[in-house]
């Protein structure tokens, strides 16, 4: 409905982490076009404001990028996701035991700057 899209895109623009999460998960459901938003900008709002599930979800925004960039941002973000309690999913989603096992892996986190 596009009042409650108006009005999640107003709360998310306000900084609200749980509607900017929202917000994206109604964007990334919309079919893609050039004239829909990213849902990764709203996704990295609520992810820098420490929202687990938002972080998650952008890491997975971040790996389904070619970029090997994102791919490593998304681990860094998986990351901070799993240490905020989102820890088995994040690794099962990377289909990992541990964040070590990742980096094992040649995943590495520790040049890659997360806001």
């Amino acid at each position: 409905d596009v009042d409650g899209a108006a009005l999640a895109d107003l709360a998310a623009s306000l900084g609200d982490a749980e509607s900017a999460l929202r917000y994206g998960d109604f964007l990334a459901a919309q079919e893609k076009s050039a004239s829909r938003p990213d849902p990764s900008q709203w996704y990295r709002q609520a992810a820098q404001k420490d929202h687990p599930q938002a972080q998650f979800r952008l890491a997975q925004h971040l790996q389904a990028s070619d970029d090997r960039k994102s791919k490593r941002e998304a681990l860094a973000w998986y990351r901070r996701a799993a240490e905020a309690g989102h820890a088995k999913q994040a690794l099962r989603h990377l289909g990992l035991e541990t964040v070590g096992a990742a980096e094992e892996h040649g995943c590495g986190t520790e040049d890659v700057p997360v806001p």
